[in-house]
């Protein structure tokens, strides 16, 4: 068991929790104690299964994405993506895509299409409706990258398709 915020639960659970709170961390914008927060989980990782592994490295990419430090978030996303590959539990296939999809964000401008086209094509393929659910997001991104490159039509025929795409989940 790993003691976690007060509470007692199974190590995975526990682990994943923190990244979590590390998360509401960073969009508070506390990033040194979004740091703190993971650098408690660090120790844990290398005999954590690859969703802890997968989460801390999101979690540590978006604190640095968001305090400004592009570089090293781009790192750690690639390695959340690269070790999603070795989850095999349900559910996985959302936390590939939200790797794909962080690069594409974080990533420099002549890359980010290519990483929400990827994160796209896995959110295509996925069985998993939750894993689906990017769809709109990544739509959404996409239209957004063709806008900055200078094309707004073909951004709007991508809004276009995420808007349906938010529709058909119920979400207008």
């Amino acid at each position: 068991p790993f003691q976690c915020r007060h509470l007692l639960l199974e190590e995975r659970e526990a682990l994943e929790a923190e990244t979590q709170i590390a998360r509401t961390q960073g969009l508070r914008r506390l990033f040194e104690e979004a740091h703190a927060t993971l650098d408690a989980v660090e120790p844990a990782l290398p005999k954590a299964a690859p969703r802890v592994q997968v989460r801390y490295l999101l979690e540590r990419g978006r604190t640095f994405n968001s305090s400004g430090d592009k570089a090293r978030a781009v790192a750690l996303f690639h390695e959340a993506a690269a070790r999603s590959t070795a989850d095999a539990t349900e559910g996985a296939a959302f936390y590939r895509i939200d790797a794909l999809h962080m690069l594409g964000i974080a990533s420099p401008p002549a890359e980010q299409l290519d990483w929400n086209l990827q994160a796209l094509a896995a959110a295509d393929a996925a069985t998993d409706p939750r894993a689906r659910g990017w769809r709109g997001s990544l739509l959404h991104n996409i239209g957004w990258t063709w806008f900055d490159r200078g094309d707004p039509a073909r951004a709007i025929g991508y809004w276009q398709q995420a808007l349906a795409a938010r529709e058909a989940a119920g979400d207008v």
